[in-house]
């Protein structure tokens, strides 16, 4: 049986139906429909479908079922709930809650529609940073286990797969994490996305992502980036300026490296190194040679100094 084309509005109105009582998800009803009806294609390719409608409601059902669920994995397990802590658990130190906050006058003129969904995507952009920033590969999968394990993930269960006891396990979340109003090892990384544009943001996270493994091998990333910077300064009059404060903000980040000593200081060193690669890659959220080519670089190091300043210890 053929599709009929009319069933886009079809599947506009069942995807708006439910997302009815979900505000964060009413900027995507046309992503719905989209992936319900590529599903549908897919699926008619293969066998006959009788009732279209009722077929494309199944799918936009268990496609919020699953926004839902990641939505959920993602904001409560990127901070530490005191109804998760083991009831003998001594938590010294602590830290704040992991938040995404849009900052002030930053989405002035913007829909509502449109806040929700940079929100979401700073969230994701969050999510994967925290992961990706940690310095050794345990706390890597620990992390990803947390955040990417779905609600049902307990501390006992990352304990029992780690190889911690819940005690152990929930001292160390809440000093990655933060918990009571104090910042935790990966505020440094909130911060750093904070001060950026959702476009910089997700350019930067996957620098951040691709180069995870690299971070600690690189031998001078400062003069890598400074090098590149001065050939693209000699792009335009902008490339010039732009360059210049580039190269301001690197030449203060390298005499100001965090030292080795605590996460903290580590995670801000790896922060840093990210940020010279991000400089020197030149497809990034506005590639180098355009016009304004080098303000997203200069954003990014800026981002970084504030990070460095704020959290180094």
């Amino acid at each position: 049986m053929a599709i009929d084309g009319g069933l886009w509005d079809v599947a506009v109105t069942i995807a708006s139906q439910r997302v009815r009582g979900r505000e964060w998800l009413k900027a995507d009803v046309e992503d719905l429909a989209s992936h319900a009806l590529t599903k549908l294609h897919e699926a008619a390719q293969r066998e006959e479908i009788d009732n279209h409608e009722a077929w494309l409601s199944v799918v936009i059902r268990n496609r919020v079922i699953d926004l839902a669920l990641k939505r959920d994995a993602e904001a409560r397990h990127l901070v530490i709930a005191q109804d998760e802590l083991p009831i003998k658990a001594v938590v010294r130190g602590g830290g704040a809650p992991v938040e995404v906050r849009r900052r002030g006058g930053s989405v002035r003129g913007l829909s509502l529609e449109v806040i929700q969904k940079e929100e979401r995507e700073l969230l994701r952009l969050l999510a994967a940073a925290v992961v990706a920033v940690m310095p050794d590969k345990w706390d890597r999968l620990v992390l990803d286990d947390r955040i990417y394990g779905g609600s049902s993930t307990t501390i006992a269960d990352l304990a029992r797969r780690h190889g911690k006891t819940p005690n152990v396990m929930a001292n160390y979340l809440v000093r990655v994490l933060g918990k009571d109003g104090q910042p935790g090892a990966v505020a440094s990384v909130k911060t750093m996305l904070d001060n950026l544009s959702v476009r910089q943001a997700d350019a930067y996270v996957r620098v951040l992502v691709g180069h995870t493994d690299e971070l600690e091998l690189l031998s001078d990333p400062f003069a890598a980036a400074i090098g590149h910077l001065e050939v693209a300064a000699s792009y335009s009059a902008q490339h010039r300026q732009d360059a210049k404060l580039s190269i301001a903000r690197l030449n203060w980040l390298r005499g100001h490296f965090p030292n080795k000593r605590g996460l903290p200081n580590q995670i801000l060193r790896r922060l840093v190194s990210a940020a010279c690669l991000y400089v020197v890659e030149q497809a990034d959220a506005n590639h180098d040679r355009y016009d304004r080519g080098l303000a997203d670089d200069a954003a990014v190091l800026t981002a970084t100094f504030t990070a460095v300043q704020r959290h180094t210890t």
